[in-house]
């Protein structure tokens, strides 16, 4: 029998994708799974059911941050990278 492309070793493709707005902290109703980094630099995020941020410091131009996140933090809280694309 044929492969399901749509997900393989229990691992699916994004089927929604939306730019996240950096001008306020970005809080997503349904965690992302990934968040891809345009323009590289801090990317300040949590983790749903977690009480602490995570800091991924020097993130390269399109990177793929894989992992959930339930916040990102805007520019005014230290989020320095740009042109970010949260997947679900």
């Amino acid at each position: 029998m044929g492969k399901n492309i749509n997900s393989i070793n229990g691992i699916s493709p994004a089927l929604e994708k939306i730019a996240v707005n950096l001008a306020g902290d970005t809080t997503f109703a349904i965690p992302a799974k990934a968040i891809f980094v345009g323009t590289g630099g801090t990317v300040i995020g949590r983790a749903p059911g977690s009480s602490a941020d995570v800091t991924y410091k020097n993130v390269a131009n399109g990177q793929l941050l894989d992992g959930y996140f339930e916040i990102i933090r805007s520019t005014a809280n230290g989020t320095t990278a740009a042109d970010l694309v949260a997947e679900f």
